[in-house]
């Protein structure tokens, strides 16, 4: 089938617009077109939707945007909802995978996991994690030598930071430390370059590394932390931010 003009393509919109309004469909997919998704593709992701959704001459199948759906790193998305089924929210799409989500998931009924978003780690899940080691969350008045920030936004946790702050405690407690602690902060504004940490030590600038993960955590918890030896191939930037 040719590619949807721009014109063909506001009909539609227009067209499935008037559709939600007035209510009567089986399906909405919802393709967030927020910035980051738009940077990532989404509008290739629609574009195959919508064409699906022409060729096949469904009619009860309706198509919106949003915004951003707070998973920059996961991008471009959609969310899925049929009937009084939970909505479905896939993450990282191109046109191949939404035409096939089109077809095993709106069309057939059966969800695609293998593009699920993962669940989003909750307030639960944190809580639990600072039980675990919960000595190496005391603050210690004076006592710290070193803090370490693991930036645990939205985007740093859909890239992993939840791995990289469970192994850097395991270390932590491993190695039976009491003079470093370790906090949670949310996006450090550099979503592609998650997960980051900052590493802050008494008398010298922090350093935030980025593109973590359980093995680096465990490199810089060595020789920087303990070591007090920067290691320098993972860092993003050296100063700019303190809290002594």
């Amino acid at each position: 089938m040719p590619r949807l003009t721009i014109e063909e393509l506001q009909k539609i919109k227009e067209k499935h617009e008037e559709i939600l309004r007035k209510g009567g469909y089986r399906a909405k997919v919802t393709v967030h077109m927020g910035t980051c998704g738009i940077a990532a593709g989404a509008r290739d992701v629609m574009t195959a939707l919508m064409e699906e959704i022409t060729d096949a001459k469904v009619e009860d199948v309706i198509v919106t945007t949003s915004g951003c759906a707070g998973r920059c790193s996961r991008e471009p998305m959609a969310t899925v909802e049929i009937g009084n089924n939970p909505p479905v929210k896939y993450c990282d799409l191109n046109a191949e995978k939404i035409r096939e989500i089109f077809k095993e998931h709106i069309i057939g009924g059966r969800p695609l996991e293998k593009y699920i978003l993962p669940a989003r780690i909750t307030i639960d899940d944190l809580q639990m994690i600072k039980e675990k080691h919960k000595a190496v969350f005391t603050l210690r008045e004076g006592g710290q030598r070193a803090k370490v920030t693991v930036h645990m936004g939205t985007c740093g946790i859909a890239a992993g930071a939840r791995d990289v702050m469970t192994v850097l405690m395991e270390e932590i407690a491993n190695a039976k430390v009491e003079d470093v602690i370790v906090t949670t902060s949310g996006c450090a504004g550099l979503c592609a370059r998650e997960p980051m940490a900052t590493v802050e030590i008494v008398g010298n600038p922090p350093i935030k590394y980025c593109d973590l993960n359980a093995e680096k955590i465990i490199e810089i918890f060595k020789e920087h932390i303990i070591g007090g030896n920067p290691v320098e191939k993972y860092a993003l930037v050296v100063g700019s931010e303190t809290t002594y």
